[in-house]
């Protein structure tokens, strides 16, 4: 059945912003429960949110390294407690000024997002230390 007031039906409230974050991280995450070397991405607001969209992409050369994603939600966690959502690799490049750099996904998209609770932050980091990664999300706020 249509909506009459054409919003969509999947959400209750409408979207307040909806931007392009980044942030980059540059020291190895050793542990993955907590949010010790790791990079606060965004915390979402009182109504939660979505990550519609998150690519890194590697600011040198780079050998293969696994990339993280982890949530916290500082009412409920510890200080620095955190827990692992999502994990992709980030494969070898080569960086030259002859060609572009190849952004690695993280499996969020509009029809498949990243659901945040109020309050909750999302934090990113690198398994190993060396190289920045530069982390570009699409966030829905609510």
């Amino acid at each position: 059945m249509a909506n009459p007031d054409g919003a969509d039906p999947r959400f209750t409230q409408e979207v307040r912003t909806a931007s392009a974050l980044w942030a980059a991280a540059t020291t190895a995450k050793t542990t993955l429960k907590d949010t010790v070397n790791a990079v606060l991405l965004c915390q979402f607001g009182p109504f939660g949110g979505l990550i519609t969209g998150l690519k890194a992409l590697p600011l040198a050369t780079v050998t293969g390294r696994a990339l993280y994603l982890l949530r916290r939600r500082p009412d409920v966690d510890g200080a620095t407690d955190a827990h692992l959502a999502r994990s992709v690799t980030l494969p070898a490049q080569t960086l030259a000024t002859t060609g572009g750099i190849t952004a690695t996904a993280f499996p969020f998209s509009r029809d498949e997002p990243l659901k945040g609770e109020p309050d909750e932050e999302i934090w990113v980091g690198v398994a190993v230390t060396g190289i920045d990664v530069a982390f570009d999300a699409e966030i829905e706020d609510f």
